[in-house]
């Protein structure tokens, strides 16, 4: 099975502004009702390959970039390892 990203939000809370995903990421821009702040909520998975991880962290950059008075929320699986013990 390949790999799956979800992002669940209550929309009685959270309005969805803006979305878009890849492969690797789904990144919302959200509102909470009632407030007048906005958060780019991005979940991530990152790819495993090595050189797929340098266009996956340009590309969470890239996207940070393009909504730059935005506060950022991000979590999810990197896939980054420092070294091989973490493997383990």
């Amino acid at each position: 099975m390949g790999r799956r990203l979800v992002t669940l939000w209550d929309p009685r809370v959270i309005n969805i502004l803006s979305a878009e995903a890849t492969r690797s990421f789904i990144a919302l821009e959200v509102q909470v009702i009632g407030n007048s702040e906005t958060y780019l909520c991005t979940n991530v998975y990152g790819p495993q390959k090595l050189e797929e991880k340098y266009i996956f962290l340009r590309t969470l950059l890239n996207l940070k970039l393009r909504y730059p008075s935005t506060k950022a929320i991000i979590g999810g699986d990197f896939n980054m390892i420092t070294t091989l013990l973490e493997k383990k």
